[in-house]
């Protein structure tokens, strides 16, 4: 008995003499045995071994081997620092519904813990639980073990699968502080499902500049549940008694209502682990959780700017960046953002890298005051504020239909805001400089992105690509001397310029394009609330955008029963709000046949091109550039002509022969 509880002499003595006074006395009173067993740090299966040794009565048996230690795990080298826990604070006030496959995992667990009688209790701790109970779709399981860490229990699952034929593996994560992995975990497919195994833990920070904690122990489930983030994900699900703890007494209540609170101290909470600060906008963009009052207050301390600033990297913050940006309220974790300030350690405000948005010219240092600005809550409350309505035409466009939505709402709502960054950017620079900006449109978008949130190179290519496609849509709407309301109506009236729209959507593909559209969009309810939209237009056309090579060769052969009549969805409506704009311009797209053309292959290729006009004649670098030629004005004339034929492609190329000369 004392190998087997790590016990000293003189103390087990002291617990045989606790139960044996208890029998005596005929104390059939659980919480004085559940505070024993609490004292001596013994689990359910090690007590109840003990208490076969002694006189306690069936009944305390049962009991014990039930329901009052189970839930409790202490090593006997913490049980000198901690409280004991009244059974009162764990709440067990609801059930779960449990998939069958769920149900085929812990039946399996609680196998194998029968089977080499562990004295272990397995819970599922996180996200898993707080998911379950709100109704909403789970992740992966993660499982907490009260006595042995995870690795040494999946080997004793590997030991059963074998016994039973099915021999599987397990691998582990090594603890790494560099990729926040502050313990090691075993991880195992069991029946299709990914699940983590851990140990019930105590963290102690002692460099607060750090994320790394010092020390990583064994811990009681109380004190596992107070190092987590929030009070809703203190929950734990009992595998072995099937029901769900709240050691804290809060967690229930907080899912409950909705509320985000810490379980300890909010500021020091957040300290010890800034990255909390914006797991919590997180939770409150994506679940609608309200902050309560005295997490705001923390959240809003400059300490934990400086904190988030200094301690969490820059890929953490990216990552939990994306997960809001792809959540159902995206906006709403923007303002959140800047209302605490954490727009700062995001774009790297504070560092040297503040040159690359106020670049004063060569040689010229930026003042305090640029600076400021730059800095300024209030300039970028108005940033997010222009954008405010980006999430709403999202939803309503066809991004919503594109295989990864929530990746197009993400590159969206990012071109959005990254096209308010550098114009604030360029604002200063364009009225008092002439000398070039160091950065192009692309660099500045790999900067942003890649750099400070370490997304991939190509998602930063997908935002400046987004706008990219914008601007030139715009371009093409200057050029035509109309306006974005104007768009579909004037496709229907032009052939040529229905040409050039399609071929800017073939250019720059389905995503770019919609995106491109609810900017367009945006630009027009931001114009129209400040009364700045006119119903004419008189700006020239600028010679430099407007592409018109050949446009007299393929007018020759348009085909004149386009539809030019309007109907009641034209959007040429100046005291309209433009809210559906993108719908009547994709219903229009699809009209014209806009997504049908733009997917069209060329009937003749560059090499049948230069057979038909050159044949048995090498190509040089005068004739690849005519053969280019050849066929950009091929695409057009195929996209006018919609549906044509190889015939007519061959005559329409054959009528070059004359410039061929």
């Amino acid at each position: 008995l004392i190998k087997k509880t790590k016990l000293t002499t003189r103390s087990l003595n002291r617990l045989l003499t606790s139960l044996t006074h208890n029998n005596a006395n005929n104390n059939n009173n659980s919480n004085t045995l559940y505070q024993c067993a609490y004292n001596f740090g013994l689990n359910d299966r090690v007590f109840f071994s003990l208490t076969q040794n002694n006189t306690t009565t069936h009944t305390q048996k049962r009991y014990l081997g039930t329901n009052a230690i189970h839930n409790l795990r202490f090593q006997s080298q913490h049980t000198q620092n901690t409280q004991p826990l009244p059974r009162t604070e764990v709440i067990v006030d609801r059930s779960i519904e449990i998939k069958p496959n769920e149900e085929k995992i812990f039946s399996f667990l609680r196998d194998v813990v029968n089977e080499y009688q562990l004295p272990s209790t397995l819970r599922v701790a996180g996200g898993w639980v707080r998911d379950k109970l709100l109704g909403k779709h789970q992740g992966d399981i993660d499982i907490v073990i009260d006595n042995m860490t995870g690795v040494q229990f999946c080997e004793y699952i590997v030991k059963y699968q074998t016994k039973l034929g099915d021999e599987q593996s397990f691998h582990v994560i090594k603890a790494n502080a560099t990729q926040s992995k502050h313990l090691e975990t075993a991880i195992m497919s069991l029946f299709g499902t990914a699940i983590d195994f851990v140990h019930l833990r105590t963290e102690a920070y002692a460099d607060k500049r750090s994320r790394v904690p010092t020390t990583v122990q064994f811990g009681s489930p109380l004190e596992d549940a107070k190092r987590r983030d929030f009070t809703v994900n203190t929950l734990f699900y009992n595998i072995m008694t099937k029901e769900i703890e709240d050691w804290t007494g809060m967690g229930m209540k907080d899912l409950t209502s909705g509320v985000l609170r810490t379980p300890l101290t909010p500021l020091s909470t957040l300290i010890e682990d800034p990255l909390r600060a914006l797991r919590c906008v997180r939770f409150h963009s994506t679940l609608g959780f309200t902050i309560c009052t005295e997490l705001q207050a923390a959240l809003s301390n400059v300490q934990v700017v400086e904190a988030l600033e200094r301690v969490v990297s820059n890929e953490r913050i990216g990552i939990e960046i994306e997960k809001m940006m792809k959540g159902p309220r995206p906006l709403d974790a923007l303002r959140k953002l800047v209302d605490f300030g954490f727009y700062i350690p995001m774009f790297k405000l504070n560092g040297p890298e503040v040159k690359i948005y106020i670049w004063s010219g060569r040689g010229n240092p930026y003042s305090e005051k640029q600076v400021q600005d730059l800095q300024s809550k209030e300039n970028w409350r108005k940033m997010v504020n222009s954008i405010a309505d980006v999430s709403d035409i999202v939803q309503k466009s066809k991004l919503t239909k594109l295989p990864d939505f929530p990746e197009g709402q993400l590159i969206t709502l990012l071109s959005a805001l990254a096209q308010r960054i550098e114009n604030f950017r360029f604002k200063e620079n364009l009225v008092k400089y002439t000398r070039r900006d160091p950065l192009s449109t692309e660099q500045f978008m790999q900067f942003l992105f890649k750099e400070c949130l370490k997304f991939a190179e190509r998602r930063a290519s997908k935002i400046s690509n987004t706008l990219h496609a914008y601007t030139k849509l715009q371009n093409l709407v200057v050029a035509e001397g109309i306006e974005f309301y104007d768009l579909i109506k004037r496709m229907r009236e032009s052939p040529n310029f229905c040409a050039d729209v399609i071929m800017w959507a073939r250019d720059f593909g389905v995503q770019a394009t919609l995106s491109a559209l609810t900017l367009a969009q945006q630009d027009l309810m931001n114009s129209n609330k400040n009364g700045t939209i006119n119903n004419t237009t008189n700006n020239s056309t600028n010679n430099n955008i407007h592409n018109t090579t050949n446009n007299s060769k393929i007018n020759n052969n348009a085909n004149t029963n386009i539809n030019t009549s309007t109907d009641s969805n034209n959007l040429n409506n100046n005291s309209c709000n433009y809210s559906d704009f993108i719908v009547d311009v994709e219903r229009g797209f699809d009209e014209v046949g806009l997504w049908d053309k733009s997917t069209q292959t060329l009937f003749l290729n560059g090499h049948d091109i230069s057979s038909l006009l050159w044949p048995g004649t090498p190509i040089d670098a005068e004739k690849g550039r005519l053969i280019r030629k050849i066929s950009t004005d091929l695409l057009r004339y195929q996209i006018i002509h919609y549906p044509s034929t190889k015939n007519d492609a061959i005559a329409f190329v054959k009528s070059y022969e004359q410039e061929k000369k």
